[in-house]
Order: C-alpha cells, then structure tokens, then sequence
C-alpha cells in the first residue's frame, strides 16, 4: 500500500487522480495469513493499518477489487458501492490458444475408454494456510472404496510433514511430485480430471481467489475446492467444481466420492462449462478491457 499512499500525495498535491486496484485486502491478509498474532498485537496492527488506509481508499477516483467479498468488506468501512467495481483476475500464463485445451474432446481421460476412477491435481505452494494435509487425509478414507490418484506438484514449508504423514498413513494414491515448470504444468492439466483448491479457513481467504483457480478454469479443468465464501459460490453457481467444508478430511473424502460417481460425459459438460466461465468472466482481454475503461473513466473526472 505504500504506493498508493504516493498516489494519495499526488492526488492532493497536483490533483493527479488514481484508480486502486486492490489485490490483497490489509490488515487482514497480513493477520490472517499467520504473520502476525491474532492477540492484542494484531487487534492494535488491525487498528493502525485500517486508519492509515482510509484516506487511501477515500481520495481513489475508483476502486478495483477481485472478488465480491473484498467489496463487500470495503464497503462496510464506508467505501461507497458506486467506487468499486469487480474485476477477476486472469491466469497469467493465459495463451490466446489454450483456453479450454485441456477440455474433454483434446483428453482420453474423459472418454468413456478411460481407466476407471479419478486423477486429482494439487499444484501450488505447499504451506500450512494450503491445508494440503486435509487432501491427504481425505485421500486416506477413499483409497480403498475407488481407483483415485492424487498428484502433489509444488514445495514449500509443509512439504516435509506431508511427505511424513503419506507415509505414516502408507497411502499408494497420494504421490508428491515436486515443483515443475509453468509448460510442463499444461501437460498436466490436460491429465487431471479436476484440480484441487483448498486453503484453511480463514475470513481473508472467503475473500480470496487463488491463482489456480483461474489457471484451472483456463484449461478446462473442473476443481473440487475446499476454499469457502467467493470461490465456493462461483463453483456452485457455475457448475464448474464441487465444494467441501475447510479443513474436514470427512467432506472433502464426500465431495471425492461424488466426483467419481460423476460419468464421463458428466465430467466432460463440467469442463466446457469451466472453459466458457473463463472466456466470459476471467480472460485478460475482458478484464484489462475492464480496467482500461475504469482508468479512462477516472482521467475525464
């Protein structure tokens, strides 16, 4: 935020106008993300940071924000409605020519051939707010009802005690791949049936849209998420994934079992259902076409 308090100077110096684009919504992601103490010492932080940022937020010509929730929580600290507008954010590593390549017709996977039961993909950081070891643990209860696999890519803090606790568990279906490159991640994409999103809960990540979300949707791929509030409700209402409870080995283990019951042609309408919510809701064309109009916008004011 220190940027925008130079914008916030400027604004009052030479009138300069600003639009804030907010990614990440202070204190709470410094306080929910665990680097700071829930105690008295996060109240006061909670306290010290929400003032400085409300001059911030009132000087904004306009406010982008990337989920509704972040919105909504802006507006309870009295931004008004009429300044924010919601923008998602796209996949970085968007190709004008891999949209929805990893949908069913491009994937034998998919096909009523395919080997029986399902291949779910975690990729990302491997930390304690990932929660990765709730998918080891649903793993464990489903291992002997159906075929399923369960591939880990990524590394982080946590790394070494899911390794331990795979094999404390001796699960077969849950293998730890190791980090991989952003093109050897579209491979694996077009083998997974469905990407797995999950994250403790905590109010910040309610607000939250994780990056393989929209990397997820890219491609085709349909989610099982146990991220709850923005991302659970644009799954449901979408058809584009199944949700769990946070942090509850025995719902995401149902929301697996349902993800197997699921028959190809199923899985395959999920996945076109994904690649068109991308197309008309996260693309990089349709979101910098958002924000360049709101920029424009602000400049004539």
């Amino acid at each position: 935020m220190t940027s925008a308090a130079v914008a916030l100077g400027n604004r009052y110096l030479f009138k300069t106008p600003y639009v804030l684009h907010v990614q990440d919504l202070w204190p709470e992601s410094v306080i929910d993300s665990g680097m700071v103490s829930a105690g008295w010492k996060g109240k006061a932080l909670h306290a010290l940071i929400g003032f400085g940022l409300r001059p911030i937020y009132r000087g904004a010509k306009h406010v982008i924000v990337i989920s509704t929730g972040m919105k909504d929580a802006l507006v309870e600290r009295g931004v008004y409605a009429s300044k924010i507008s919601v923008v998602l954010n796209w996949d970085g590593n968007e190709k004008p020519d891999f949209i929805g390549i990893s949908a069913p017709s491009s994937n034998a996977h998919m096909t009523e051939s395919a080997p029986p039961g399902i291949h779910c993909v975690y990729a990302g950081n491997i930390g304690q707010m990932q929660d990765v070891e709730t998918i080891v643990r649903a793993a464990s209860l489903v291992e002997n009802e159906f075929p399923i696999r369960i591939s880990i890519y990524g590394s982080g803090v946590a790394e070494s005690s899911i390794s331990s606790l795979i094999q404390e568990l001796g699960l077969k279906s849950v293998q730890l791949m190791g980090r991989v490159s952003q093109d050897e991640m579209a491979e694996i994409y077009g083998q997974a049936d469905f990407l797995l999103v999950t994250l403790k809960d905590r109010p910040v990540f309610r607000m939250t849209i994780p990056s393989k979300f929209q990397a997820s949707m890219a491609h085709g791929v349909p989610v099982i998420t146990t991220v709850q509030g923005d991302l659970a409700e644009i799954c449901v209402d979408n058809g584009v994934g199944l949700v769990a409870n946070a942090e509850d080995p025995g719902s995401l283990a149902d929301a697996l079992r349902k993800a197997n019951a699921l028959d190809s042609q199923a899985r395959a309408r999920m996945s076109i259902r994904a690649a068109q919510y991308y197309r008309d809701e996260m693309s990089a064309e349709l979101a910098l076409g958002k924000v360049a109009g709101l920029l424009e916008s602000a400049s004539e004011r």
